[in-house]
């Protein structure tokens, strides 16, 4: 019978089973055991095993590099190791994850950050994480919490997070968020990564952000630094010229001492610019992208060919302007600039993508065939952005920069439903219903008609409004939602609150008048020798001197 290893043609060494022991020989026993690091989650971050969350958002600090433990024991002479002390089994140490230093950016619209290192930190609550940055930033922890909230941010989806959420669980879910709420390719789906983003609060009031922005300058800035950013990036339409014009002079007099707005030379010196020059070359950098061309001039090959276009030269009379309040601080500065966005029905909003139809009942029967050809059921699908803050939800057209309805959350009802499409019942695709968001809301003329009647006369005939239904098909209806019914409660909130105020000033007053009558009434008479005095005034024989009747009289 040959051996399995002849028949494969492998040669195996020979091992000698009869050596012994010799005396006064030392066996060396040697445990080799390789400890790794704590298995990371599986990410598609670019950054391998670094474990960023977002763009450096949260990553996992566990070392890199495997480490190797070796150990040898001696046995005593003339001893066997069967009944002898044996050594001890050396065991891999299993650290719990949920203990480990987790290292946390949280990062500003500015894109700096913040980076935190805390034991434990898969399991810290967007509260917890909240207060660590509010001790960062030397402010009061409840006010931060109150105006600011932490955001999970990527290219499709914006999402804010409640005090009880853990930012690393939500990360992890990120590509099924992806999936339920947006119509991202699924392809692309795992190359999209968030990013941990401290912004402005969608439920904070504009009362109560005056009052905590004018208190703490750096919850301010983080409010500034937002504001700055939505409006930048178009998200913020401003339809006034002249605000446009003072909010690029603005953000010119805040960062004029900024590296990046100094003009140097080509040793990178500083050097003089005239202040015109200087404001037509900065001023594309302080207005949205599609402003750009009405507010600074054309040049050509580095020349300004037609000084007359433009509003630069506005912009310089409002900069020159500013640079005089430049003494009472960029503070000052920066709340002017939100003050001029607070004008706008979207200010503070949180953001959702939806499409509305566009009915072609007005075309013409030439042009109907060809919609009909291109769109499924002879309607057009106009993609748009729904703002919803705490008073009002606005849909904006972001292709043209037009808002097509505004309208105060008081005044409308919603409701979120499945429609079903007639193209994908066709095809037997099991998706057929479409997610969609129903708000209703009374036509404005209507309202207008109403107000003027009750001013011009009261027993007038009661006008009942038109109502209108409008038809967002979204992924995000249920968000959308939640957030409406939010803003809604504490919007009665508010009313209930400042009717009980209501109510206990005019109880106080009430009260004031009370105690004002009773004073008067305990007044003390006065004494005989005073009435008969000089100086009382005279009375006839017999009258009574506090009624001024006689004694007749008034019996």
């Amino acid at each position: 019978m040959r051996k399995l290893s002849k028949s494969r043609n492998v040669d195996l060494p020979r091992i000698d089973l009869s050596s012994e022991q010799k005396p006064g020989q030392e066996i060396s026993v040697a445990h080799q055991v390789t400890v790794g690091a704590t298995p990371e989650p599986q990410s598609t971050s670019p950054l391998g095993r670094a474990g960023v969350l977002g763009i450096g958002g949260i990553s996992l600090d566990t070392p890199d590099t495997e480490t190797v433990v070796k150990r040898s024991q001696t046995v005593p002479t003339g001893r066997s190791t069967r009944f002898g002390a044996t050594p001890k089994s050396v065991k891999q140490s299993k650290s719990d994850p949920t203990k480990e230093n987790f290292r946390i950016k949280v990062f500003f619209c500015d894109q700096t950050c913040e980076d935190f290192l805390i034991p434990g930190g898969r399991k810290i609550q967007v509260q917890s994480l909240l207060e660590l940055v509010a001790r960062r930033l030397s402010t009061d922890a409840e006010t931060f919490m109150e105006a600011c909230s932490l955001w999970l941010i990527s290219q499709n989806l914006e999402v804010q997070l409640k005090p009880y959420h853990m930012p690393w669980d939500v990360y992890n879910k990120w590509g099924r968020l992806l999936e339920r709420f947006t119509y991202t390719d699924p392809t692309l789906k795992q190359f999209e990564t968030p990013r941990l983003v401290c912004k402005r609060s969608a439920g904070l009031s504009l009362a109560r952000e005056r009052e905590i922005s004018k208190s703490y300058e750096s919850i301010a800035h983080i409010l500034y630094i937002d504001a700055r950013d939505e409006y930048l990036n178009a998200r913020y339409i401003i339809d006034s010229i002249d605000d446009a014009v003072d909010l690029a002079a603005l953000h010119l007099a805040i960062h004029k001492d900024e590296d990046m707005y100094m003009s140097k030379d080509r040793k990178g010196n500083a050097k003089n610019e005239p202040a015109l020059e200087w404001i037509s070359k900065h001023v594309g950098s302080c207005c949205p992208e599609y402003r750009v061309t009405k507010m600074r001039s054309w040049y050509l090959f580095g020349f300004n060919v037609l000084s007359c276009i433009g509003m630069h030269h506005e912009v310089h009379e409002a900069f020159e302007r500013w640079v005089k309040e430049k003494p009472r601080g960029n503070h000052f500065l920066k709340l002017q600039y939100l003050e001029i966005l607070r004008k706008t029905p979207f200010y503070g909003a949180a953001y959702f993508d939806a499409q509305i139809e566009l009915r072609s009942d007005r075309a013409s029967w030439l042009l109907e065939p060809r919609r009909r050809f291109f769109t499924s059921n002879g309607d057009d699908a106009l993609d748009v952005k729904v703002a919803i803050n705490r008073q009002y939800i606005t849909v904006l057209d972001m292709k043209n920069h037009e808002v097509i309805l505004c309208q105060q959350i008081s005044d409308c009802t919603w409701k979120h439903m499945m429609c079903v499409d007639e193209v994908t019942v066709a095809s037997e695709n099991p998706e057929a219903n479409i997610p969609c968001l129903l708000l209703h809301f009374p036509a404005k003329e209507d309202l207008q008609k109403i107000v003027e009647s009750k001013e011009t006369d009261e027993n007038s005939e009661v006008i009942v409004p038109t109502s209108c239904l409008l038809q967002l098909f979204t992924r995000e209806s249920d968000m959308m939602v939640a957030l409406l019914d939010s803003q809604h409660d504490k919007n009665v909130s508010d009313l209930i609150k400042m009717y009980e105020e209501e109510q206990s000033r005019l109880r106080r007053k009430r009260l004031e008048k009370r105690q004002k009558r009773d004073m008067s009434r305990r007044k003390p008479k006065k004494l005989p020798t005073e009435q008969n005095s000089p100086d009382s005034p005279s009375t006839e024989d017999g009258d009574d001197p506090d009624t001024g009747y006689s004694s007749e009289q008034v019996a």
